[in-house]
């Protein structure tokens, strides 16, 4: 038999953002896409940046790319929402982050998972080259595969650090079971005062 003996949730971390989203990318956007911040459908802060793509665009374009201004040598991974309004497989979406502006150089080029139509999905993805990640100046997404007309979104790009995590176990209390559907919830309302 198979069971769960304990839930955690990571408290906190070492990271940097590389960008929060709450404003439309501005730096470059390519052809047949529109930029905007959705502020109705987001994951943290004010907004995400909401891509829409007509089709119109080639195999290897950069989406859209933003202005950054960050050292990242020390970071070994990125972590972020995405969404997508067609189901991807994996690498049909990179994301770009550059030494160049309009995320011309792929100083690190990272294939997001398969991710699944209208679903937020959390993303983390292993940084390849850390130590050339000193003077990244633009952050971008590329599409690898011309899918048609398509939506994307994206929120809170920040840079981590694997094993510098702090851990807290959920008290039972509030950890709320649905057996017919093998799916829980979490209350932390339900939770006695002072624990976790």
């Amino acid at each position: 038999m198979v069971g769960i003996n304990k839930i955690q949730v990571r408290l906190n971390q070492t990271e940097k953002v590389i960008d929060n989203c709450n404003s439309a990318w501005s730096e470059s956007s390519g052809t047949g896409v529109t930029v905007s911040a959705e502020t109705e459908d987001r994951r943290e802060g004010s907004a995400s940046n909401k891509f829409v793509i007509t089709g119109s665009g080639t195999a290897g374009d950069i989406i859209a790319s933003q202005t950054v201004s960050l050292d990242l040598s020390k970071f070994t991974h990125a972590e972020f929402w995405f969404k997508s309004t067609v189901t991807l497989t994996s690498g049909q979406v990179k994301l770009v982050l550059s030494t160049t502006a309009n995320a011309a150089t792929e100083t690190e080029l990272l294939s997001l998972p398969a991710i699944t139509a209208g679903t937020w999905t959390y993303v983390r993805l292993a940084l390849s080259n850390p130590l050339s990640d000193s003077a990244i100046i633009s952050v971008g997404l590329e599409y690898d595969v011309d899918i048609g007309a398509v939506t994307y979104q994206i929120d809170a790009i920040r840079g981590t650090v694997a094993n510098s995590e702090d851990w807290v176990t959920i008290h039972r209390n509030a950890i709320k079971w649905d057996k017919d559907n093998r799916s829980f919830s979490i209350n932390y309302a339900d939770a006695p005062a002072g624990a976790s």
